[in-house]
């Protein structure tokens, strides 16, 4: 279930991330343009991004065992949280990059979690 809505939340931040310069490109974004452009709502969709990884993965990882997920997941936000620190020109294309990175992580992760079946009791 987390994982579920941990990719929809990144989805939605990538497609913000396409949206955003084509919605400022046709000019007729006015206030809706400069609050999708603003740098606080790039750190405001990051916060559900981030939160769910660290609420999915490491708790699935102590279920399949299998350290990628978890690893890529680190990757991906580091990614992420890098491309609010880098420059402005690059930070779309660092975004998605991180993006794709954390939503494979979870997709490997649902995967692994819905395979892991636990021990029959009775």
């Amino acid at each position: 279930m987390k994982d579920d809505l941990a990719l929809v939340c990144s989805g939605a931040c990538m497609v913000h991330c396409l949206l955003t310069p084509i919605v400022i490109g046709f000019g007729a974004a006015g206030l809706l343009g400069e609050w999708l452009a603003s740098e606080w709502i790039h750190k405001v969709m990051l916060v559900p991004v981030v939160l769910l990884a660290i609420l999915s993965l490491p708790r699935s990882y102590k279920k399949h065992q299998n350290h990628w997920p978890l690893m890529l997941g680190v990757i991906g936000i580091s990614i992420m949280v890098s491309a609010l620190l880098g420059p402005e020109s690059l930070e779309t294309w660092i975004t998605l990059g991180g993006g794709a990175v954390l939503i494979t992580a979870h997709l490997w992760n649902r995967n692994l979690s819905l395979r892991f079946l636990p021990p029959q009791s009775g």
